[in-house]
């Protein structure tokens, strides 16, 4: 793999491109689905939901140890075969690919209520795309500085919620543990699809500057995301009650209610401003992904398959007719995503320590290993 050191991710920028991929418009509605099955746990469940990224991190610092350089796509590849290898590739290129449409779909489903009812939704679509597809084509580097700043943005959105204790209620949190271990069980499968992204590390560790600290910044990237979505449901509960909030659409939004500032009438609007430029990142990070898989597989130039690409997202967010399909789909679609997810990266590390314990035993060493001997 040809890489300009200036174009190599610096641990900071990995970790929060990470945390950038997961993490989008479905904060708002994170917390209605949770309640719904582990109702005043919620909040324990989006903690426990943190297994499936941590379980992806994990399988990532074996194949990163062993193959530092060469990501999933050119591993399939190598295991499977070119034919079977692309075929599966582009299965787990699927991934990003709906992902890229549903956040899309959701994102203007939420402008359309909050914001901007005057436009059509169609002429949102082709803009957010648009800017995404441009942010995409600016390339890895570009992408891991603007998820960098927009961290830094979700954060302050996510505290700027802390105003909501002075209206909530403590009551509405209790008992804990009162719904019960397998209805907390049941809320975290729920919260493990919010996890979805995780998958990106696999493309991207390879272009580490510093591939000692990528495991540390996947780690860190998990723990940043687990924290802000054990507050955001913790807080929605605790502001608006577990009979509440699964009558609201996009609950968290209403926190954002709570907030009073003496100079700004409206702070809900800057609210959805603000966090309008969080979700533009997080489709341009699933672009990036589906050009990059493309480019791998294909060879063409990645700018111009962002191009290419542009018409067939937008198609894809079109066929949404309305948020309440959206879901309907997504809670349909999602858990295969993330099982097809869970199966390729396992079989592949699996097929890689095989092929390790047969090398061993010939005398022949791991890619790390050689270079350990160079040093």
């Amino acid at each position: 793999m040809n890489k300009e050191k200036s174009n190599l991710l610096t641990p900071s920028e990995l970790t929060y491109i990470l945390v950038g991929i997961i993490i989008g418009i479905g904060i708002f509605s994170l917390p209605n689905a949770v309640v719904e099955k582990s109702k005043q746990d919620a909040w324990i469940s989006a903690a426990i939901g943190a297994i499936y990224p941590l379980y992806l991190v994990l399988i990532a610092s074996y194949i990163c140890k062993k193959k530092p350089k060469d990501n999933i796509l050119l591993l399939s590849c190598q295991y499977f075969g070119k034919l079977l290898g692309n075929i599966f590739n582009i299965m787990f290129m699927i991934h990003f690919v709906f992902y890229a449409a549903s956040i899309t779909s959701n994102l203007v489903n939420v402008l359309q209520v909050y914001a901007v009812s005057f436009m059509q939704p169609e002429k949102l679509v082709f803009f957010i795309i648009l800017i995404s597809a441009y942010t995409a084509s600016k390339g890895l580097k570009v992408l891991g500085k603007i998820n960098l700043y927009t961290f830094y943005l979700t954060l302050f959105l996510v505290l700027s919620s802390i105003n909501a204790f002075k209206d909530g209620s403590i009551l509405n949190i209790q008992p804990v543990f009162g719904s019960g271990v397998q209805n907390i069980f049941k809320g975290a499968k729920e919260t493990t699809y919010s996890y979805g992204g995780m998958e990106f590390l696999f493309i991207i560790y390879a272009y580490a500057k510093d591939k000692k600290m990528v495991i540390p910044s996947a780690v860190k990237s998990v723990l940043w995301v687990m924290l802000i979505y054990v507050w955001v449901v913790f807080i929605t509960i605790y502001y608006m009650g577990v009979d509440i909030v699964p009558k609201t659409f996009w609950s968290f939004i209403t926190i954002s209610e709570s907030i009073q500032i003496p100079i700004i009438n409206n702070f809900r609007f800057i609210f959805m401003a603000l966090w309008t430029s969080v979700a533009f990142k997080t489709i341009a990070n699933d672009y990036f992904a589906i050009s990059y898989i493309l480019n791998d597989i294909s060879g063409l130039d990645r700018k111009k398959l962002c191009i290419y690409i542009y018409p067939v997202i937008v198609y894809l967010t079109l066929r949404f007719p309305n948020e309440v399909v959206r879901r309907k789909f997504s809670s349909a679609v999602i858990p295969y995503i993330i099982i097809y997810a869970l199966l390729y990266v396992t079989i592949i590390a699996l097929l890689m320590m095989i092929k390790n314990a047969k090398d061993a035993d010939q005398g022949i060493g791991d890619e790390t290993e050689k270079n350990d001997k160079k040093e």
